[in-house]
């Protein structure tokens, strides 16, 4: 079986806003890689790679649900969320 890299993009606030592997990505340049492996979850890393998704919705505005720290994803808490929702790349 191949083996695939899985690659991440942040923002200012270090918050995930895009994740992918090296099957799809052609430009790496903006990506940070955090890890490797075999099989679908890293294949397909933008919907299988992070538990609960990329984001999430709420009643008002939509939050990312995962930041990078020191090169490990670690999921948001919700005072996060509620304190720093969803904007998009020009408005950070």
């Amino acid at each position: 079986m191949d083996s695939y890299e899985v690659y991440v993009k942040t923002d200012s606030r270090n918050n995930i806003i895009e994740i992918n592997s090296d099957y799809y990505l052609t430009d790496f340049s903006t990506f940070c890689k955090i890890d490797e492996g075999v099989g679908l979850k890293y294949r397909e890393a933008s919907e299988c790679y992070l538990e609960k998704g990329l984001m999430s919705f709420g009643k008002s505005c939509a939050h990312y649900n995962y930041k990078l720290i020191d090169g490990k994803i670690v999921e948001r808490i919700e005072e996060e969320k509620e304190r720093e929702p969803y904007s998009s790349e020009e408005e950070i």
